[in-house]
């Protein structure tokens, strides 16, 4: 999108070769290994419409729930929500701010919502170096100002009172 800086081009093509080289081995390494893990269905059709990986040959198992999500009160809800700047109702976004996650579609879909009434914020939870500003430029650009919050890295101890607090989980 536009015109990038000379470090954000060099990580654009530094995360390109980096996928292209696991790319190079993926079909191989399938092939060679005794079993594979995938982490849903689709993706273990993938595999075997992809590379003819004998179906009994994969293994679905799905993404855990650490420990220690829970449902929390009202009251530290409050607290950990207002340290982070949020009013109900919110949707929270938590993971990694990679271009595989398809941000800027949520954020496409956030100003739909909004242009269609909707009075929820999203929060975005976590950190990118390069990505980030880019999400920020696209909410920017969308008009969403501050029905977008970027929270930044979240430590794991207020993550139960995010979640609990959420509207909803993108």
């Amino acid at each position: 999108p536009g015109e990038l800086a000379p470090d954000a081009r060099r990580w654009w093509r530094t995360r390109r070769e980096f996928f292209a080289e696991i790319a190079d081995y993926m079909e191989e390494s399938v092939r060679m290994a005794r079993l594979v893990i995938a982490v849903s269905r689709t993706v273990r059709d993938d595999l075997v419409a992809a590379f003819g990986v004998a179906p009994e040959k994969v293994r679905v198992v799905y993404h855990g729930v650490r420990d220690g999500l829970r449902r929390v009160d009202a009251g530290a809800c409050g607290v950990v929500s207002a340290a982070y700047g949020l009013r109900a109702p919110y949707w929270l976004y938590v993971g990694s701010l990679d271009t595989n996650k398809n941000l800027h579609t949520l954020l496409e879909g956030h100003a739909r919502y909004r242009q269609r009434g909707g009075k929820g914020v999203l929060a975005i939870a976590g950190r990118s170096m390069v990505y980030g500003g880019m999400l920020r430029q696209h909410a920017t650009k969308l008009g969403l100002g501050d029905t977008v919050l970027f929270l930044g890295y979240v430590p794991d101890a207020d993550l139960p009172a995010l979640y609990s607090a959420a509207a909803g989980v993108v």
